[in-house]
């Protein structure tokens, strides 16, 4: 309500103190007025191409950074995971400055790719991912190598179908609060 009977004052009424509870004549011109003083569909369009297009890189490198912390033996797997954890720790606001010198010195300031860039991958959809990928039998893939199957087939046509529930989880949380690692 108190929002509502500031947006219809005037700008003089708005600053008064003490401020009326009421404004002494409405401006109902201030909502169209409010709305194209900015271009706000051209925010709203670039709201939702980051939104889909993080969520799709999300959800695409979550899942493909899963399984490979899940099924593959590397040497230092532990180590590395452990540092990718580490990451998590890191606040968001301590990668401001450095992320956006990096996108200034690839030109990617005020561009949607500059933008979108940083905000492909995020460490608890990998997390969550390999956690999925772990609960995932092995037998499945066994079979399938013995059938013949590549590692990206195997990867493509029985563990991401199998993580729909996942990868639905990564999408949604990603979707509702973003990259700022929770």
């Amino acid at each position: 309500l108190w929002m509502l009977s500031t947006a219809l004052m005037d700008e003089f009424e708005v600053f008064q103190y003490p401020p009326p509870l009421l404004p002494a004549e409405p401006q109902w011109e201030n909502f169209p007025n409010a709305l194209t003083q900015l271009p706000f569909a051209r925010f709203f369009l670039n709201s939702g191409i980051l939104a889909v297009c993080m969520v799709l890189g999300q959800t695409l490198t979550g899942a493909l950074g899963g399984y490979a912390f899940a099924r593959f033996r590397f040497a230092g797997r532990g180590a590395v995971f452990a540092a990718y954890l580490g990451a998590l720790m890191v606040p968001a606001i301590v990668l401001l400055i450095p992320r956006f010198l990096l996108i200034d010195a690839l030109g990617g300031v005020d561009t949607i790719a500059g933008l979108v860039s940083t905000e492909l991958v995020s460490v608890w959809g990998v997390f969550l991912m390999r956690q999925f990928f772990l609960s995932l039998p092995r037998e499945t893939e066994d079979a399938a190598r013995v059938d013949g199957a590549s590692e990206w087939t195997i990867f493509w046509r029985i563990a991401l179908p199998l993580a729909r529930p996942a990868l639905a989880t990564v999408a949604l949380v990603m979707l509702l609060f973003g990259q700022r690692e929770h």
